[in-house]
């Protein structure tokens, strides 16, 4: 049943490749081969549970081996590539069917996998990504239009699926049936409230769910965060921006006076208050009465009142934008650090963030005249933290040093920084999907440096700086806390 595909005739496939041939263009692509830095990577971020091939070789073996039998390894890849010839143990592979129902009885309902040998697949991992980025750089943005034949969509709303039927797509009533887009009903709501036993008389679970509870609880928040990321990851930008700004939220709750003034509420200090309640604890008298102009959701419920500067604050961070330098010039190798950090970190009410980059100069053990700082600058966007400051530097000292001929040395002292980079200098690309926000246009800065540009980058200074490098480092540190106590015009 699986072999269905050798009884194909080859001039089967003739239409699709005369398309190729006439209508594709043609590329000449080439990337660098796997090397030892590579190899290491991707057997590190393998799975530490994912099963090894015929050859008996298991992920713990690899992870054990030293430098010189990772350049056998590599040899052995350079050799096949160039002839075609792998080891058998390698290509052999091994398949395991994986039930697509609950109750298989035939060969359909069966999925079979192939497993292959692990470092095969490290291998294949690696120019994979690599084919990816070289055609992510020459294929056009497709903008596919949805069958409406085929496309089958939900609402949480009555009035949405109705609105959805009118427009020609196929509404369904389970989650399952949207394949990874996984939707809540009402019921699934009403079950999270009984798993908190939250659901006594009065209670809305609207707002309950999404503003007592920390937002990820609610069942229906994972729907429409996916839905976000799905449109930011996939979509156009200049539609889904389109799409988004004719959309409008209106209160569901507005029939109960009780959560009158929602909008005007602080439901991340409501949170903390709750923490230091019993289950039978009121509102306080004083509170009930201490502003009577104000709605009964800040009076009667005691929900916390959002400062009124809230929106302007987040206006201004929102607002800003950062120019800089366009370039900087400098012979021979670079060494730049960079470091962000955050006023009132704990609070994110009023925390602000600020980050720089310095080039290091080495001409001399003490003489720190010839560093600078060279960009810096408040951190612009809504969300300000020491983290996004520490990403947002690292990023700028790429913008800078992208026409630099030379190897750039990069360094910081936040590891989790350093690992991300180092995975996006090696082609993963994606590795930055699920925080999008805070590396923002990483994806087309790294696509310059991949494969192309020699940039280490390096975390923890005092550990891994030389004994010269390690003065002229204090030196500088020494020198930039005493221009900040000055009140330096660059601080």
């Amino acid at each position: 049943m699986w072999e269905r595909h050798g009884e194909v005739p080859p001039e089967r496939w003739d239409t699709i490749l005369t398309f190729a041939r006439e209508k594709l263009p043609r590329q000449q692509l080439h990337w660098p081969a796997i090397g030892r830095e590579a190899l290491s990577a991707s057997i590190a971020h393998k799975h530490k549970h994912t099963t090894g091939g015929l050859d008996g070789v298991s992920l713990q073996d690899l992870k054990a081996m030293p430098p010189a039998a990772l350049d056998n390894f590599l040899a052995m890849f350079h050799h096949a590539e160039s002839t075609g010839s792998w080891p058998p143990q390698l290509v052999a592979g091994r398949v395991t069917c994986l039930a697509k129902t609950a109750n298989p009885l035939g060969a359909l309902d069966f999925r079979p996998i192939t497993v292959f040998g692990l470092l095969y697949r490290c291998w294949g991992t690696y120019q994979a990504r690599q084919a990816i980025r070289m055609l992510d750089s020459v294929l056009p943005v497709m903008d596919l239009l949805l069958d409406q034949k085929k496309t089958h969509v939900w609402s949480i709303s009555a009035a949405g699926r109705k609105q959805i039927r009118a427009q020609g797509f196929g509404t369904v009533a389970f989650g399952k049936s949207l394949g990874a887009h996984i939707q809540f009903t009402r019921q699934h709501t009403n079950s999270a409230m009984k798993g908190l036993r939250a659901d006594g008389a009065g209670a809305n679970p609207l707002v309950h769910l999404g503003l007592v509870e920390v937002p990820s609880v609610d069942p229906l928040c994972w729907p429409v965060m996916q839905t976000l990321r799905l449109a930011r990851d996939c979509g156009a930008r200049s539609r889904v921006e389109g799409l988004l700004a004719t959309l409008a939220n209106g209160t569901r709750t507005s029939h109960r006076s009780c959560f009158n003034g929602l909008d005007a509420t602080d439901p991340g200090d409501t949170r903390k208050w709750l923490t230091t309640l019993d289950r039978s604890d009121q509102v306080p008298d004083d509170v009930r009465s201490a502003s009577v102009d104000l709605p009964e959701a800040l009076t009667v419920s005691g929900w916390s009142l959002m400062p009124t500067t809230m929106v302007e604050w987040n206006q201004y961070f929102a607002g800003l934008s950062h120019s800089g330098p366009l370039m900087f010039h400098h012979d021979g190798d670079v060494d730049l650090f960079t470091d962000g950090s955050c006023q009132n970190q704990h609070c994110h009410k009023s925390r602000f963030a600020g980050w720089a980059i310095v080039f290091a100069s080495t001409s001399a053990v003490h003489d720190y005249t010839g560093s600078q700082v060279i960009d810096a600058g408040v951190l612009p966007g809504i969300l300000q933290s020491a983290v996004r400051a520490e990403i947002f530097a690292v990023l700028q000292a790429l913008k800078l040093t992208v026409r630099h001929k030379g190897t750039v040395r990069l360094w910081s002292d936040c590891d989790s920084v350093v690992r991300r980079v180092t995975k996006l200098l090696q082609g993963a690309l994606d590795a930055v999907a699920a925080f999008a926000y805070s590396w923002g246009d990483s994806r087309e800065v790294f696509r310059t440096y991949v494969g192309h540009r020699l940039v280490q980058v390096r975390a923890d200074v005092n550990l891994l700086l030389s004994d010269q490098l390690e003065h002229v480092f204090l030196d500088l540190v020494s020198h930039l806390v005493t221009k900040n106590k000055s009140g330096a015009a660059c601080f």
